[in-house]
This record gives structure tokens, C-alpha cells and sequence, in this order.
């Protein structure tokens, strides 16, 4: 369904792509992105190498799959971060990142902005708006 609903978008690689036979690969990433990434086994669930995976992909996302999976990662840590008041190392870890550092450094380069300032501004906007207190002054 997505690929036909973007075919002829030219981020999918207009009409001639391989985005489909990609679906197995960007499912396992959308699932499982908390997981080390192991290309080999992202290319088997395609049924095909590791070299035309990799040149697939490529092609394909103009990106490697480890940068996608960064943004998988930093994507569902924004969720997290918004949705829930569990601690920012926390939620680093759940996500599939090693280390703070590494977490706060690609959050920074993929949202512009530290997870907790993300975090920070999104409850600003929660409170200001008194449809989203938790009770109601009268």
C-alpha cells in the first residue's frame, strides 16, 4: 500500500524502483529498531546480497540503512519523550543506543534541538493550552 500510494514520488525512485522488494528489510527496521543492525540478515529477508542490498537501499532512501535506522530510533524516542515521563537515558537505551552521548548527538543532528529541550518544549505547549490539563480549574 505504500509503495502505491507514493510510486510516482521521486524520494521512492519514481517508477522503475526496488522500494518493494525493500518492504521486508523496512519492516524489520520499523519492528525491531531497538535491535543491532545486521545487514546481511536485512538483505536474506529480501532475497538478495549484501552488496545489491546495500545498492538498493542506497538508491532507493539515499541513505545507508544504519542512518535510517538512526532516524527509526530518534523517531520513536520523540514518541517516547512526549508520551511518557520515563528518564531520557532511558529511553536512549530502549531506542537501541549505546550510550547518552550518542542518543543526545544524533537527536540533536536529526530534530535540531536536545531530547530534553524536545521534551521540554512539547509539555510547554501541553500546558499552555487548557484543553490538555489534567483537571480543570472552575
Amino acid at each position: 500500500m505504500l509503495y502505491r500510494k507514493h510510486q510516482g514520488c521521486s524520494v521512492f525512485g519514481g517508477g522503475g524502483s526496488s522500494l518493494p522488494q525493500l518492504f521486508p528489510a523496512i519492516s524489520y527496521l520499523d519492528s525491531e529498531y531497538a535491535a543491532e543492525l545486521d545487514t546481511a540478515h536485512l538483505a536474506y529477508l529480501c532475497g538478495l546480497s549484501s552488496r545489491q542490498f546495500m545498492q538498493r537501499f542506497q538508491e532507493s532512501f539515499q541513505q545507508t540503512p544504519l542512518q535510517y535506522l538512526r532516524t527509526v530510533r530518534i523517531q520513536k524516542a520523540c514518541r517516547m519523550l512526549t508520551s511518557s515521563e520515563t528518564g531520557i537515558l532511558d529511553i536512549a537505551l530502549q531506542t537501541g543506543f549505546h550510550s547518552l552521548s550518542s542518543f543526545n548527538r544524533y537527536f540533536h543532528k536529526i530534530v535540531g534541538s536536545s531530547p530534553q529541550a524536545f521534551r521540554n518544549d512539547r509539555r510547554a505547549i501541553v500546558k499552555k493550552d487548557p484543553r490538555y490539563a489534567p483537571y480543570r480549574a472552575t
